[in-house]
């Protein structure tokens, strides 16, 4: 007997979904690739803009490496990890 598929909706995946919709608003649209490498380095660019520069509403305005290392070091020192935060962009 195999087991039922499962269907998965936006509502299942919100979080996934609202990222798809920033990308698509803040790079899909804005630029023209000329090649795939080109649209790689450029999404390459983002995704560190993204993580370190960017503020993001769901975390109150902050920036989710500086959250990331916020939360980490409420544990002990011997647990800390560490975001790297990128200066190229």
């Amino acid at each position: 007997m195999t087991k039922p598929q499962r269907n998965f909706t936006p509502e299942e995946n919100s979080y996934i979904e609202a990222f798809h919709s920033i990308l698509e608003r803040e790079v899909i649209q804005r630029f023209d690739f000329e090649s795939f490498y080109e649209a790689k380095l450029t999404l390459s660019a983002y995704m560190i803009h993204y993580n370190n520069k960017r503020r993001h509403g769901s975390l109150k305005r902050e920036i989710p490496n500086q959250v990331w290392n916020e939360y980490y070091q409420t544990f002990s020192s011997d647990m800390h990890q560490s975001a790297i935060v990128s200066k190229e962009l």
